[in-house]
């Protein structure tokens, strides 16, 4: 399915074709990456166990990041977050 983010109404945002699924159902988003995409952004992450999280941060990114390259899209980039909890950041 088509999503859009909260700033859908930014003139950048109109040049983005914004999705949103199961990453690891390759066959429901494979046909999107046609021979004009550009690139692939992954922000697929989450937290708990250390298995968990290599299912959800390793797994799903390696299956976009090998569907990207089998499709020769050009870049893939892959966002990141993690909490430092550095003192006197309200933490």
């Amino acid at each position: 399915r088509l999503y859009s983010p909260a700033q859908a109404d930014q003139p950048w945002a109109k040049e983005v074709t914004w999705l949103k699924g199961d990453v690891m159902d390759r066959d429901a988003w494979r046909a999107h990456l046609c021979s004009d995409t550009t690139a692939v952004i992954s922000s697929v992450g989450a937290f708990g166990s250390n298995a968990f999280m290599e299912q959800v941060c390793g797994d799903t990114n390696i299956a976009a990041c090998e569907e990207a390259a089998a499709a020769h899209v050009p870049r893939f980039v892959f966002v990141s977050a993690h909490d430092y909890r550095l003192i006197g950041h309200g933490v």
